[in-house]
């Protein structure tokens, strides 16, 4: 049997600032900021972005779904995260559940906007 994928689409789409894009499949993770030594990182978002931290918050596409997961106070401290209109709360390890057609800011300004993708 075949494991189940983790969105009944198979993959996600973060569409970033810049207009690049980072495709997550079935068990895919990454994180949003600045930069990272550890992990992939999308970095569409300019150093200058102050309120946004090297490495913000973590977008992960698993079993239980796709969701973003705080990083705490590593992360996103500084700015803040938002889904929609709706501030996050930055404690570690905590998953908030992504739909299609949401758009993620971190700080003021950087955001990107999360697309299911057909399997």
């Amino acid at each position: 049997m075949a494991p189940a994928a983790a969105t009944p689409f198979g993959a996600i789409r973060l569409t970033l600032p810049n207009h690049d894009s980072v495709e997550l499949q079935a068990g895919e993770r990454v994180i949003l900021g600045r930069e990272s030594p550890n992990e992939s990182v999308a970095r569409a978002f300019p150093a200058k972005l102050e309120d946004v931290s090297r490495q913000h918050v973590r977008v992960v596409n698993d079993a239980s779904g796709p969701a973003l997961v705080m990083l705490g106070e590593t992360g996103g401290s500084v700015g803040g995260t938002f889904v929609g209109d709706r501030k996050l709360p930055n404690d570690e390890g905590e998953r908030f559940p992504l739909h299609h057609g949401d758009r993620i800011r971190l700080g003021s300004l950087a955001w990107c906007k999360v697309e299911f993708i057909d399997a």
